[in-house]
């Protein structure tokens, strides 16, 4: 039997469209919504839940037939992002196995909007946008978000075993849903909320060198109001970890290796793998009820995520990687052909970084996404080949994100915007590695420009990333293995061979780091490599009709001169700039860079007309 049906209802609310895909393909919204397959024995899908806005992929078994179900719920904020791929291998590990997986994304955090993010749009300039006078705290919305991915899975399965998963802070979320006889609840390195608050707040604190912000609290990848923090903190864990003699159905699972652990989440996610034997370990002792057909759920492409805005899901390019299309609601009135919303004043393309997913660093792009699209601008944001939901489960590694995949991913992704744009200006965004897929997508999908955050490497060609790059940068060998410690959120771009071979610690790493800050031209200087990677080689692949601005921080602006940046300054009448932001952190973890971040993109809006930003 099919799994997925066409919802009759989808969107009714907001007046949109039945179809998933705008872009004038004639594709059923089941076929729109699947995503890439590395196994052909499993179908992965994404969807909104039919009674709330809450984000989920479905992984199942492409046969049609399950012998019950899984549900998978991540760590929250930065613990997210470092376990993403975990996260994801053991969903597709528990459809390979027979199960139906369903893997939310909680309120608040990933595409699920908060309550607390949505904006109370008035008619003034974007700037005057006001968050919600007393929003509820995303975690209070957590357990009724997972009791209803829980029935979503129960439909797709009746009369079958469910069982849940939860990693880091979700196992506390597990750890609270009833359970039927035969069914497992499996609390995964389980956290309390006060823990995982306390650890990604010194984290934030101790690792990232910029000013923490006065009017709130500030998490790694994370900023918080009073209630927000309290809410978090209150979720709990069974008083007993012992699975012999704890809750009825509850198995706690703590890694023997505590280097396995840190690895899934608490590391930096170039440092982290995916421990396949554990997750072949945990799927292998979830109980199998009979297989039987999997029954039909409606699936949902557009769901309104904030007051006047929709979010259609996509999914774009041979590599069916998923995106996510935000605008504004068409007015119910309105009698436009197709529901067809108003040509936009202009259109945003996101990208991610080198290890997150497209909602952007701590889910800024989602953010900046809702917050501009009452006022006329359109954001799509994708992922990549390798990122997100497009991961290769085979390979515990985090992809490499220089690459050509990757750039085409990044044309289909500015394709799709030029289509939506209808001749408004298109502007790709990205951070690191984002920026250099968008330049170099820009020779096949020119935009009209490109914001560029904190980009430090610019050869053109995906040979130069090899395994030795990975290594000097990581410290590690890209396709081996990575150093035992967890390293600090900030320090993602690190060369690791500025100093020669040495015992790892954290002498020697102060050493390279103060050698870098002092004295960028070594990375250039060092190894014969780094001579083939100047500003000027990937710029010459760029039409020179495309605004070029470079926001960087005090540290990657250092490596914009060493490889040659300043002198094409004065270049292109003006169209290549260049702006240092003291305080702005390498992958946008402070609160203060991310405003930074959103100041600049309205004032790259503002100068191409698309938006009028307050002063």
């Amino acid at each position: 039997m099919n799994l997925l049906t066409r919802s009759t209802d989808i969107d009714t609310a907001s007046g949109g469209s039945l179809r998933a895909h705008r872009a004038g393909l004639d594709q059923t919204l089941e076929s729109a919504l699947q995503l890439s397959a590395p196994w052909p024995d499993v179908v992965s899908t994404t969807t909104w839940l039919p009674t709330a806005p809450i984000a989920v992929r479905i992984d199942r078994p492409a046969d049609g037939l399950a012998a019950g179900a899984v549900l998978v719920l991540p760590p929250f904020g930065h613990e997210r992002v470092v376990g993403l791929r975990t996260a994801r291998v053991l969903a597709m590990q528990a459809a390979r196995a027979g199960f139906v997986a369903v893997s939310p994304d909680l309120p608040g955090d990933g595409d699920s909007p908060a309550t607390s993010a949505q904006l109370v749009v008035t008619a003034q300039p974007v700037a005057a946008a006001q968050p919600a006078a007393t929003p509820e705290p995303f975690a209070a919305a957590w357990p009724a978000a997972v009791a209803a991915a829980l029935a979503y899975a129960r439909a797709m399965v009746p009369g079958r075993l469910v069982h849940a998963v939860g990693l880091r802070l979700g196992a506390c979320l597990v750890a609270g849903l009833p359970a039927q006889p035969g069914e497992l609840r499996v609390l995964w390195e389980p956290v309390t909320g006060r823990a995982a608050t306390r650890r990604l707040r010194g984290l934030r604190r101790h690792s990232v060198p910029v000013p923490v912000v006065e009017d709130g609290i500030e998490l790694a990848s994370r900023h918080l109001s009073t209630a927000e923090l309290r809410a978090l903190e209150a979720l709990t864990l069974p008083d007993t970890d012992a699975p012999d003699t704890g809750t009825p159905g509850h198995l706690v699972r703590r890694e023997v290796d505590r280097r396995v652990a840190n690895r899934i989440a608490t590391t930096t996610p170039y440092a982290a793998r995916v421990p396949q034997d554990a997750i072949r370990e945990i799927v292998a002792g979830l109980p199998l009820g009979p297989a039987a057909p999997i029954e039909a759920v409606p699936l949902r492409a557009t769901a309104t995520v904030a007051d006047g805005v929709r979010e259609t899901l996509l999914v774009l390019g041979p590599r069916r990687v998923r995106a996510v299309l935000t605008q504004a609601d068409v007015p119910p009135h309105d009698a436009r052909p197709h529901d067809a919303p108003p040509t936009p004043r202009a259109v945003l393309a996101f990208t991610a970084m080198g290890s997150e997913f497209a909602t952007g660093p701590a889910d800024l792009w989602a953010r900046e996404a809702r917050r501009l699209a009452p006022y006329g601008v359109v954001s799509i944001r994708a992922d990549r080949t390798g990122l997100g939901d497009a991961i290769n489960p085979d390979d515990p590694y985090q992809a490499a994100p220089y690459t050509d995949a990757a750039a085409a991913d990044c044309a289909e992704l500015l394709a799709m915007a030029q289509t939506v744009a209808a001749g408004a200006p298109v502007i790709g965004v990205g951070v690191c590695a984002g920026p250099w897929c968008l330049l170099r997508a820009a020779e096949v999908a020119p935009p009209t420009a490109v914001l560029a955050f904190n980009q430090v490497h610019f050869a053109p060609e995906e040979s130069y990333f090899d395994d030795q790059f990975y290594r000097r940068w990581n410290g590690t060998d890209a396709r081996r293995d990575a150093p035992f410690e967890p390293a600090p959120a900030g320090a993602s771009l690190v060369p690791a061979s500025l100093v020669p071979e040495s015992p790892t610690g954290g002498r020697w790493r102060a050493l390279r780091r103060t050698a870098l800050e002092r004295w960028p031209s070594l990375a250039v200087l060092r190894h014969p490599h780094e001579a083939r990677d100047r500003v000027g080689r990937l710029l010459a692949r760029v039409p020179s009709g495309v605004d070029v601005t470079f926001v960087s921080g005090p540290w990657e602006s250092r490596f914009f001169e060493a490889k040659g940046g300043t002198s094409h300054l004065v270049q292109r009448g003006g169209r290549i700039r260049l702006t240092v932001e003291p305080n702005l952190d390498h992958s946008l973890v402070s609160e203060t860079a991310r405003r930074l971040a959103s100041r600049h993109l309205d004032a790259l809006l503002s100068r191409f007309g698309a938006v009028e930003v307050a002063a």
